[in-house]
């Protein structure tokens, strides 16, 4: 491991790829949040729908309708140091999902020193997807714009599987 000097007392920690958890390479979207926004994120995304369930005004019967996502929860997260403020350590905490076979991590910085231009600087050195021209990064506040996102992925690639099915289809 090698450190960076960010100056003011911050020493940024830098871990060689091959010995970070390889599921960082695999990340689509980071999410900051804390572990009440986790939870809040976790019930909203595994039991959201594609549409509204019931009409309350028609006194229409609740009707099931498919989940939004396909949603696989990886239970295995972890925790990395990732500098020293000060001489304290700044730990964040990571946890991981798939959404519709895309990696969503959450962090949470849960040290209790904390410093978030460390955690910035880590984040840009080890895990700073990019999506539509734009770094994937949001806040709990913001999530809509990773499920948004995940949601357009996928679109895209439904439809040209679905053209290449038909194409394949056509030439049988």
């Amino acid at each position: 491991m090698s450190t960076k000097d960010l100056g003011k007392g911050k020493t940024l920690y830098i871990e060689p790829n091959n010995e970070l958890d390889k599921r960082f390479q695999e990340v689509f979207y980071v999410v900051e949040a804390n572990d009440s926004e986790y939870h809040t994120i976790w019930r909203d995304i595994k039991y959201s729908v594609n549409e509204y369930v019931s009409d309350i005004m028609d006194k229409k019967p609740l009707q099931v309708r498919e989940p939004r996502f396909e949603y696989i929860q990886d239970n295995s997260g972890l925790g990395i140091q990732v500098g020293d403020f000060h001489g304290e350590s700044v730990v964040v905490t990571f946890r991981f999902f798939k959404l519709n076979g895309l990696t969503i991590m959450i962090y949470t910085p849960s040290s209790m020193t904390v410093n978030y231009e460390i955690v910035k600087e880590w984040l840009k050195e080890h895990c700073n997807p990019s999506y539509d021209g734009r770094r994937a990064h949001c806040d709990a506040n913001n999530i809509h714009n990773c499920l948004n996102a995940v949601e357009r992925v996928t679109a895209k690639h439904q439809r040209r599987k679905r053209i290449a099915n038909e194409i394949l289809n056509d030439e049988v």
